[in-house]
């Protein structure tokens, strides 16, 4: 049996609820000013679990993009060149240039899953990507945020997402990094780019996408100064969550490992960050929701703990466990990235 995304989100929120914090009234911790975890769920009946695993795997499929563009950069009245370019396996994105005159510094910035370089529109509860995370969030602004600050800016949507090609799987960052370094040799091809210095600006799977990117292809780095990651998320720790948070044993992962397989070819090990992580050169800002129940602090912490690079620094948000709270956080609190791409570009 398969079934749809929308039936996959309202089976992992049916025993949350509604799964902030703020909404359902739990109370904060008052030292520490944060909300407590989700409870586990009951386990449900096996038929269920049995669903749920073959949902996982349904839930990579890359048989159509998430949705177009719904907010641009008009709405601002910043000017861009509509661009696009290539991947080594002929797969082309979507982005979008905003240069900015006078000046020798680009930041590249892409999405999480899901988004697009426009944002996500809102969904209902029940339909929501990631429980607890359903409104509507518009990434123009922080475009016109880092515009001002005296960047040039290039946002682009990898695979599967916004305007870009279609293919067959999402891969949570393996076959994105792809697009990652595409954007790269873009800036580097260009007359008017190709000698700026260069920061990187990834969010949730784009996040992966620059860590695996820089251990597959570690030369299309050439002039990155600095790079700021929100919330990488490795596989496992995500999909252990969501058999946590439907109260399904543990011993389950390793089927949920065969049905990621059987959608996108790859299975657990060969999403792991740490290894691509370990070799990390490059000046890194990281910042994540501490408590967001998707996945657990530790899962950043080691992969923040595994650059050996000196000049990094981790930021927690706290007082919520909503993932997309940390995608509106840089709107609200510029001065931290914006300060980190300062100091080294």
């Amino acid at each position: 049996m398969r079934i749809s995304q929308s039936l996959y989100s309202s089976l992992l929120l049916m025993p949350l609820a509604i799964a902030s914090g703020q909404e359902t009234g739990t109370p904060r911790d008052q030292e520490t000013g944060t909300y407590p975890p989700v409870p586990p769920a009951t386990p449900p009946p096996e038929t269920v679990i049995q669903t749920i695993i073959n949902g996982i795997g349904d839930g990579f499929l890359g048989t159509q993009n998430f949705d177009h563009p719904l907010h641009r950069p008009e709405e601002v009245g910043l000017q861009y060149e509509n661009v696009t370019f290539t991947s080594e396996d002929g797969v082309t994105s979507a982005a979008w240039f905003f240069p900015k005159k006078g000046s020798d510094k680009l930041i590249i910035a892409n999405h999480p899953r899901w988004f697009n370089r426009g944002g996500i529109r809102g969904y209902t509860e029940e339909e929501a990507r990631a429980p607890g995370s359903y409104w509507a969030v518009n990434f123009v602004p922080d475009y016109e945020i880092l515009h001002k600050a005296g960047y040039n800016v290039l946002a682009y949507e990898y695979r599967n997402h916004g305007d870009s090609d279609s293919t067959y799987a999402h891969t949570l960052g393996l076959l994105e990094s792809q697009d990652m370094v595409a954007a790269l040799n873009y800036v580097h091809s260009r007359e008017d780019t190709k000698k700026m210095k260069i920061g990187l600006f990834s969010k949730c799977v784009g996040a992966n996408s620059n860590l695996h990117a820089y251990r597959l292809h570690p030369e299309a780095f050439e002039g990155v100064k600095a790079q700021v990651f929100a919330q990488p998320l490795t596989v496992r720790v995500r999909l252990s969550r969501v058999l946590e948070l439907t109260g399904i044993s543990l011993d389950y992962m390793p089927a949920v490992d065969d049905s990621l397989y059987n959608a996108t070819n790859f299975r657990f090990e060969d999403y792991e960050l740490v290894p691509s992580a370990s070799l990390v050169q490059i000046p890194t800002f990281v910042y994540q929701v501490h408590d967001d129940f998707n996945t657990l602090p530790s899962d950043v912490q080691s992969v923040y703990d595994a650059m050996p690079v000196e000049d990094k620094s981790l930021y927690w948000i706290s007082g919520t466990n909503r993932r997309w709270d940390a995608y509106s956080w840089f709107q609200e609190h510029p001065e931290q990235v914006v300060g980190w791409f300062d100091r080294l570009l």
